[in-house]
């Protein structure tokens, strides 16, 4: 039989090498979290960008094909009034979705393209 001492030795020997193994794995996780931070920052930073260049190009795309009437009326007190209306009633169906709050933003939007498109209100 193994002697008690020689035991002891051991559990502390297997505990010590389990300590230091966890230790181990502990630094090399905290080493690589910064640069996996840093990675993720640059990602996002890089989708960003990404996004913020397909929407100008989108922009540029939907401004070429509009013509000047189109244009005009967009940037009319009427036009801006439609667009504000559209965009609260958008807005608020998204914080409170509802079948009205759904039915008042399809009104409001619809007027707004409308008038943009034909230059012609809804009454």
């Amino acid at each position: 039989m193994m002697d008690r001492r020689l035991f002891s030795a051991l559990v502390l020997a297997v505990v010590l090498l389990a300590g230091l193994g966890i230790w181990l794995l502990i630094d090399a996780w905290q080493s690589q979290t910064p640069v996996e931070a840093q990675e993720a920052e640059a990602m996002n930073q890089q989708r960003e960008l990404n996004t913020q260049l397909m929407q100008d190009t989108l922009s540029d795309q939907v401004a070429e094909t509009l013509d000047n009437e189109q244009q005009e009326r967009m940037a009319s007190q009427l036009g801006l009034a439609l667009f504000r209306k559209c965009a609260e009633w958008t807005e608020f169906n998204d914080n409170h979705p509802s079948d009205n709050a759904r039915s008042n933003e399809e009104r409001a939007c619809g007027e707004y393209r409308r008038y943009v498109e034909t230059g012609e209100r809804a009454e």
